[in-house]
């Protein structure tokens, strides 16, 4: 701040100067008539002095220097009695002047990154780093260096913005591991940076909080959708199998129709078996934990429908135990005689459909009337664990008639519909009207 005012004072003048951190605001100005022999308050140079003390003797915090700096700029820019002239001359005056505060802020920098030592030259695996890579990111930091690798950089980044609590998100400013200090802005323009020109992974997440300023509640503001649906995706990917395996039940219950069908033995490896569940599960917390009203919610519950539908008519048997009996003649050599020898075996029935089979088309699924019509995961779930009756149940046989009529009628679509509750349960079928029809229409007509 104080520099900033001494280079403006030298731009007016280089032999005057007044040091603005060591005399009260009266001397100062004193100062300034005594020295000014001619006196015109519309001359820039006045309005210069001025800045110099708005700027020098009001309570400015080093957070707040910047936002002050350009205000009172703007104030005096906007002074509806000043001619065009004078502005003109009094922002070329102070852009010469910014342009030598720069020039020295980015020469102290260079210093700083010089001479300042390095503290940490690992990264996170103890991995000795070079300075001089490009995966090598240079952070200075309470007047030390620190050298990250930008993927480790990544990972911190996205961990703070992605922390949540039961989904609900939550953002944290990245912070230095190694020290536990959170990144200033200007740390975090220089990282993104370096990462977007340096390297070839450019993180979505760490750009929208780019796009936000690097600011915690406009960030979560405008992506809190995204945090939701990113944070679920990697539960279902990085949780352990115990922590899903609670939820099966109730997932499999979403098409109590069709999965009802499947005795999963309980000696099924739970690890096998959440492996093979594991992209339904993100179906299922899509829809379970999504943000109401969102098309991916709604469109989460009608595509693991289908799914679930596809998984139990490849394999009905899924989950059973196998018993394999196999009779043996052991011949006794002393004896002479020969026994039978009985040895059991088992296996678990584990046969699959791959889940990426394109087994769901976006044409079944009917937008406009899930966006009005989407149930809660309460009005869902709580349902089929009292041992009410689900759409499932009751358009058993109208569902049967048009997966029938898909067959033989290309023109006929069954439109999956999400699951609501008794008085707003509604089979809805969209015929698309073929060449014939409408003509035989307009016969009619």
């Amino acid at each position: 701040m104080s520099l900033l005012c001494s280079i403006i004072q030298k731009t007016i003048n280089k032999n005057f100067f007044i040091d603005v951190n060591t005399i009260n605001i009266n001397d100062y100005w004193v100062q300034i008539f005594s020295n000014i022999k001619t006196f015109n308050a519309w001359e820039p140079n006045f309005f210069l002095y001025f800045y110099c003390s708005n700027l020098g003797y009001s309570k400015i915090v080093n957070k707040s220097f910047i936002k002050k700096k350009y205000f009172y700029l703007k104030d005096i820019l906007d002074n509806i009695f000043a001619s065009e002239n004078f502005k003109r001359d009094f922002l070329l005056c102070f852009s010469k002047a910014q342009r030598t505060y720069f020039a020295f802020t980015k020469l102290a920098n260079m210093y700083k990154h010089k001479k300042s030592a390095i503290k940490m030259n690992v990264d996170l695996c103890m991995n000795e780093l070079n300075p001089n890579k490009n995966n090598v990111i240079t952070v200075l930091q309470c007047g030390s260096k620190y050298l990250f690798l930008a993927s480790d950089l990544i990972r911190i980044v996205n961990s703070s913005l992605l922390n949540s609590s039961y989904f609900f998100a939550e953002p944290l400013q990245p912070k230095n591991p190694f020290n536990n200090i959170p990144f200033d802005k200007s740390t975090l323009y220089n990282i993104y940076f370096h990462i977007k020109y340096n390297c070839d992974n450019n993180p979505i997440l760490f750009h929208l909080f780019f796009k936000a300023n690097f600011n915690l509640d406009i960030f979560l503001y405008d992506n809190e959708t995204y945090i939701r649906e990113t944070t679920i995706k990697n539960y279902v990917k990085n949780s352990p199998p115990s922590d899903l395996y609670h939820d099966l039940k109730l997932m499999l219950s979403v098409n109590r129709r069709y999965t009802k069908k499947l005795l999963i033995h309980d000696d099924v490896p739970v690890e096998k078996l959440v492996d093979i569940f594991r992209p339904y599960f993100h179906l299922f917390y899509l829809h379970k934990y999504g943000v109401h009203g969102t098309d991916k919610r709604n469109k989460s519950l009608a595509e693991l429908k289908i799914k679930l539908r596809a998984f139990v008519e490849y394999n009905p048997l899924f989950g059973r135990k196998i018993y394999k009996s196999e009779k043996r003649f052991v011949q006794s050599i002393s004896n002479k005689t020969s026994n039978i020898k009985i040895t059991t075996t088992f296996s678990f029935n584990l046969d699959h459909i791959n889940f990426y089979k394109d087994t769901f088309k976006t044409t079944q699924y009917n937008i406009s009337f899930a966006r009005f019509n989407s149930p809660s995961f309460e009005e869902i779930y709580y349902n089929h664990s009292e041992g009410e009756n689900s759409v499932d149940d009751i358009s058993e046989a109208d569902e049967d008639d048009i997966s029938e009529a898909d067959d033989d009628d290309d023109s006929i679509h069954t439109e999956i519909l999400v699951e609501a509750p008794i008085q707003q349960q509604v089979v809805g079928i969209e015929f698309f009207i073929n060449e014939e029809s409408e003509s035989d229409m307009d016969s009619i007509s």
